[in-house]
């Protein structure tokens, strides 16, 4: 063991022993105060049969789903049950359902009431890294053990984040930034130390029948994963992830493990870009508001916030496009290299870029200020955006959904798509403002394609990197 590992799993200890210090009366009465949901879910998850993951939705299994809609916080942690059950880590490493129904309850609880860092954000990333480990490609690229300490790694990479960065932490010099800015990486260390901290207690050990020798290796690989969630170690491991694709993944190259881990933990950490523009939008609402509200706090203190972090300077388009150009684009092309059934992630991303740089292109021709986020809920710009790249009216789809099953509205389109792209061609959006000349698909076939996903998930809820970047500092 590592003396970094080492003196983690001493403050792990340390953590515990103060648990304990505190009595275990008193343990019990917090126990006995959980609220009545959360008991009843506990029976659930021990006593009912559990649902199979296409309960939840017909679509949960594939790239494009957005795994909030299914419902609330209780229903992800059922889902996540499912999760564990359809990738065989119950049987396999003979997890009992008590001790998982714990540690489920527990890892949801442990993510405060943040606007994106909370347990929705830490369920999609979880689904993401599911959908996964259940291509070809990663089961045999990884060992069981890796596969289980990633799953469980996602769960827990920014539990008790407290809706503050890693800079903020070290300008400030929070107890947190005291505690493990030693170690660099200031939250990803206390991230792994509540995960941790949580598999060393009994009633949520979900490793306990793991023998000692691989409790430790799946610990260390939770240790390592979690820490890649950090966007300057994934900088920093960019070349040696790309050099890895170049040569080919070698299953026993102890280091393309590591380096296909940190792949995996930042495509999984990133998968809200990936996802149709409509959920992108609304993600990047609570992005936003969350660094927002840094901002505004770091002006109480007299720190003059970094401009994403500005509400009166930030324009949140052109920040989602430099995010995607710098960030996102260039690890879902990777991850597009890495794992081939994962490539409509590349593809998707590129897609919702297209709409991002549509609404950067209309808002600039307007001449009212576009800072803030007031924007992201106005419906007819949004209807504009989906004008401007598809050329299909959003209008006419609505009115089609009313009418008909969603079969019958693909066939309704495709026997009036000629029809809409040449009135496109003719006319503007209704109650359109400036428009601005974004370059169209060429085939009817292709504005079908390309705006269908983006409205499906809008109908079924409501490189060279610069380590002085922004982006680095942001913690995006």
């Amino acid at each position: 063991m590592s003396s970094n590992m080492l003196i983690l799993n001493l403050l792990i200890f340390g953590e515990r022993a103060l648990i304990m210090d505190r009595g275990a009366q008193a343990q019990e009465a917090e126990d006995e105060l959980l609220p009545s949901w959360a008991e009843a879910l506990y029976r659930e998850l021990t006593m009912a049969p559990i649902r199979s993951t296409g309960r939840y939705h017909p679509q949960f299994n594939e790239f494009s789903f957005t795994p909030r809609i299914i419902g609330s916080s209780e229903m992800y942690v059922r889902a996540t049950q499912s999760m564990f059950e359809e990738l065989g880590f119950i049987r396999k490493y003979r997890i009992r359902r008590d001790r998982l129904a714990h540690f489920l309850l527990q890892i949801s609880s442990g993510y405060q009431d943040l606007p994106y860092h909370n347990w929705s954000h830490a369920f999609s990333v979880t689904h993401f890294a599911y959908l996964l480990l259940r291509t070809d490609t990663v089961k045999n690229a990884l060992g069981g053990l890796e596969q289980l300490a990633f799953f469980i790694a996602c769960l827990g990479h920014d539990i008790g984040h407290p809706g503050t960065n890693n800079h903020f932490q070290l300008k400030l010099q929070t107890p947190l930034a005291k505690l493990y800015s030693r170690e660099g990486s200031v939250l990803e260390h206390y991230h792994y130390t509540q995960t941790a901290s949580l598999l060393y207690r009994d009633e949520c050990n979900i490793l306990d029948n793991l023998p000692i020798e691989q409790f430790n290796t799946v610990l260390s690989a939770i240790h390592d994963i979690i820490l890649s969630t950090d966007i300057a170690m994934l900088f920093k491991k960019t070349d040696k992830i790309r050099e890895m694709l170049r040569v080919g993944y070698n299953k026993n190259n102890e280091k393309h493990h590591r380096l296909l881990l940190s792949l995996l933990m930042s495509a999984c950490d990133l998968s809200d870009q990936s996802k149709p523009f409509h959920s992108s939008k609304h993600m990047a609402e609570s992005v936003f508001t969350e660094f927002f509200s840094q901002g505004d706090l770091e002006k109480q203190m007299g720190q003059p916030p970094i401009e994403m972090m500005d509400r009166e300077r930030a324009l949140v388009p052109k920040l989602q496009l430099e995010f995607f150009d710098k960030v996102a684009l260039p690890v879902y092309e990777m991850l597009a290299k890495a794992v081939p059934e994962a490539a409509s992630t590349h593809s998707g991303i590129i897609e919702t870029r297209r709409y991002w740089v549509a609404l950067h292109e209309i808002l600039r021709t307007r001449e009212e200020p576009t800072l803030g986020l007031g924007f992201l809920h106005d419906g007819q710009l949004e209807r504009e955006v989906i004008w401007q790249v598809t050329g299909v009216d959003p209008g006419l789809v609505e009115q089609l959904q009313v009418q008909a099953s969603d079969s019958d509205v693909v066939e309704e389109m495709r026997r009036k798509r000629s029809a809409s792209i040449a009135r496109s061609q003719t006319s503007s959006p209704p109650q359109t403002k400036k428009m601005s000349t974004i370059s169209r698909p060429d085939t009817p076939r292709s504005r079908f394609q390309n705006f269908s996903p983006h409205l499906a998930v809008r109908a079924s809820r409501d490189s060279v990197l610069n380590f002085n970047d922004p982006f680095l500092v942001s913690g995006h």
